[in-house]
């Protein structure tokens, strides 16, 4: 992950890569009824980093609804995803402590061929 980071009023900025290899338990559930869908995944890292710059508790929650057109290989699909990735390091010999979250609406179209 590479972030560009500035304070609010511009005046300092720190380019910085954060890597790692975490280790995740996921939970995935799905139903179906006709043309309608609904997924939601959920991963979960208690403190299970094996190497980089994540540490403590990483989460990450996936919610989806989608709607299948009959007889079409066309599917229209809303949801909304959450993450935490808490992580700490050095970039270019200067600490960081990084706090990020991810968070929003997703709306989208598949198309099958």
């Amino acid at each position: 992950m590479r972030l560009r980071t500035r304070t609010d009023d511009g005046v300092r900025t720190q380019n910085l890569t954060i890597d790692g290899s975490v280790v995740y338990v996921a939970a995935r559930f799905g139903a179906e009824w006709r043309e309608l869908s609904l997924e939601l995944d959920y991963a979960y890292s208690p403190e299970l980093s094996l190497s980089g710059d994540f540490e403590d508790t990483l989460q990450d929650l996936e919610g989806r609804i989608s709607y299948r057109l009959p007889q079409r290989d066309v599917t229209f699909f809303a949801g909304y995803r959450f993450s935490e990735l808490p992580a700490r390091g050095a970039a270019n010999g200067l600490p960081f402590d990084a706090d990020l979250e991810i968070a929003g609406f997703q709306l989208g179209l598949t198309v099958t061929f």
